[in-house]
């Protein structure tokens, strides 16, 4: 019964990828349901409000969708570093989330097409490294995965501080929401 299944080896690296890019989306409207919107700004010095973190997420997409786009049509593309945005607090999360969603949508459909020899082509990072369009993809997945735990963090740091469950544990709460900071 907790044997590994047959198939577990016979799929691609590759699709794996592609899954666990396709479902970030997904996870981020999960992690994200349910809070304030006063609580998507709350951050503090050493650990940046979801609204920031969303916000270096679309302009690390933008970057990543470049890239791909780069290697795809150029011969021996050198990839440029990424201008950096406004500032996080002149920027609006839902406008920063939608533009999130759009661009992971145009990096699925163009990494989606790539055959065995688009993943091998080469990039070269503004440091001189090089990488496979193959390793930046999967770059960009471990860059998913640091943000979903940041924002799980963020999430249960606020929680904590809200007060509902010192409520709850008194037995006073009635029916207050799991959110009551709204």
């Amino acid at each position: 019964m907790f044997a590994q299944p047959m198939f577990a080896d016979t799929i691609p690296d590759e699709v794996l990828m592609i899954s666990k890019l396709e479902a970030t989306s997904n996870a981020i409207r999960l992690r994200i349901a349910g809070l304030a919107p006063d609580q998507l700004y709350r951050g503090t010095r050493q650990e940046p409000s979801i609204a920031e973190l969303i916000a270096t997420a679309v302009d690390r997409e933008q970057a990543y969708l470049e890239a791909f786009q780069r290697g795809l049509n150029e011969d021996q593309p050198r990839l440029g570093e990424p201008t950096p945005g406004p500032s996080f607090l002149d920027r609006d999360f839902a406008e920063d989330l939608a533009r999130f969603f759009d661009l992971r949508r145009q990096t699925l459909d163009l990494v989606r097409n790539f055959s065995e020899e688009a993943f091998a082509r080469r990039v070269t990072l503004p440091d001189g490294e090089q990488l496979t369009l193959h390793d930046l993809a999967l770059r960009l997945q471990r860059h998913d995965a640091q943000l979903l735990r940041q924002i799980s963090a963020r999430k249960r740091a606020l929680k904590a501080a809200s007060g509902v469950n010192e409520l709850l544990d008194m037995g006073v709460a009635g029916k207050l929401g799991e959110n009551i900071a709204q």
